[in-house]
């Protein structure tokens, strides 16, 4: 059985081991410190959830504020033994309740077209396919929005 827990921070960088630790289990990628870093230094109103089991770090959602009005939800992800438990949909959900008491309006999100789980979660949560551009590679990355 499981024994959930979620914990948020404005402050992405005391959460920063487990987002690596999560980061590089969802993506099966090392984690790029410098990207961050820069998003970082760019954009200073965060929101960094991450949902434990017990200790162990399951999933995550680290986003931030692009403007006055529009959140980036900018990575995240479910480790594969946790995925189809709802988790995803319990994060996006307390994201924009939080963006909404923070006054934003606009919730933006990217997949690249190989998370057709991710694509599909966005469309039934209720975010439109507003526009598509060229991820790394080449590979087509679709973007996503809603209206709070």
């Amino acid at each position: 059985m499981n024994e959930l827990t979620a914990v948020y921070s404005q402050e992405p960088e005391t959460q920063m081991q487990a987002l690596k630790e999560l980061y590089e289990k969802v993506f099966d990628t090392r984690w790029d410190q410098r990207i961050f870093q820069e998003k970082r230094v760019t954009f200073d109103r965060w929101l960094c959830q991450i949902m434990y089991n017990y200790d162990q770090p399951v999933a995550f959602k680290l986003g931030y504020f692009f403007d006055k009005d529009t959140f980036r939800s900018w990575q995240g992800g479910v480790i594969p033994e946790f995925q189809g438990q709802g988790i995803a949909k319990i994060l996006i959900r307390d994201q924009e309740r939080w963006v909404r008491e923070q006054g934003g309006k606009i919730i933006q999100t990217r997949s690249f077209n190989r998370f057709k789980n991710m694509m599909i979660l966005n469309l039934k949560m209720g975010y439109d396919i507003t526009g598509s551009l060229e991820g790394e590679a080449g590979e087509p990355k679709i973007e996503f929005s809603k209206q709070l």
